[in-house]
């Protein structure tokens, strides 16, 4: 995995994300059913032992190849290849298959529409943040904690833009367990209060949304902007580098547009709880690329 990653020019996350949205299954399932198939090939077209195909399908031994062939077709090995069935093709979500002649082949990521980002820079940011831990859907809880937990709203005075920093992907995980961090944007000199944490987001290159979005809109992009925008153009996002950017308020929470952003090699960093007044650093491989 580690070296296919660095082939791809991706993290270990981001390609396991984008190849299980291109193909439909894991890379685990995937090299699973492409050796076993391949096992069932040369079971039926060469003499070579059970004992040897266990080995290059990668098992460490004939028992666990026996189980894993059975599964997948039925019957062991050694039955197979004395029926001489003449299909080896395992079902598959997907319509790559073992190719005995290793013809190359090519795979389309996407069939949309391509979703209209642009590129920016931007500046390092200091956000005064809420940790919320639940379905991203439901921030709209979060937002009004922090209301009452500051009713002067010192971001009027302060001009803050608003952000929402999410730490895990919504599509693959548990939704009571997604983390995200909630805030306002804070000078330098600004004191954070007691119950909330410091956030800092280091200056890069960011790939946004072009308009604003609604929040019916928002999980319709973010699985585009990640199974085909970033996959099209080639982009390497570090695992979960997500942000929501809007420039008002955001209560009533259905009614203001935010813009999704996504850093380019861009690594959002610890994602454990945090503690009110502890600080969060978001690493950033891209920014310190960018000061050199």
């Amino acid at each position: 995995m580690p070296d296919l990653a660095w082939e791809a020019g991706l993290s270990r996350y981001h390609l396991a994300r984008v190849f299980r949205a291109a193909l439909g299954e894991s890379i685990r399932s995937f090299l699973i059913r492409i050796r076993l198939e391949r096992a069932a090939y040369r079971l039926l077209e060469t003499n070579r032992s059970v004992t040897d195909l266990a080995e290059e399908a990668g098992y460490g031994g004939l028992e666990a190849f026996t189980r894993a062939f059975s599964r997948a077709y039925g019957s062991c090995p050694t039955d197979y290849r004395s029926a001489k069935s003449c299909q080896w093709l395992l079902e598959a979500p997907n319509d790559l298959h073992w190719d005995p002649e290793r013809r190359p082949i090519e795979i389309a990521v996407g069939g949309t529409p391509p979703l209209e980002m642009k590129l920016l820079r931007l500046p390092t940011m200091r956000v005064a943040a809420l940790r919320t831990i639940g379905d991203y859907r439901d921030l709209e809880a979060g937002w009004n904690h922090i209301a009452s937990l500051l009713p002067e709203a010192p971001w009027e005075q302060l001009g803050s833009r608003f952000f929402s920093i999410f730490h895990d992907d919504f599509e693959y995980s548990e939704k009571s367990t997604l983390r995200a961090d909630i805030g306002f944007s804070v000078p330098k000199s600004f004191p954070i209060p007691e119950s909330l944490h410091e956030v800092i987001v280091p200056g890069g290159i960011f790939a946004s949304t072009a308009r604003a979005l609604t929040r019916r809109e928002s999980p319709t992009v973010w699985p585009e902007i990640t199974r085909h925008w970033l996959p099209r153009g080639g982009q390497r996002p570090l695992d979960v580098p997500a942000l929501d950017i809007q420039c008002a308020w955001p209560l009533p929470f259905d009614n203001v547009p935010r813009r999704a952003f996504v850093g380019i090699e861009l690594d959002l960093g610890p994602t454990r709880d945090v503690a009110p007044g502890q600080t969060l650093r978001v690493k950033s491989r891209c920014s310190q690329a960018l000061s050199h």
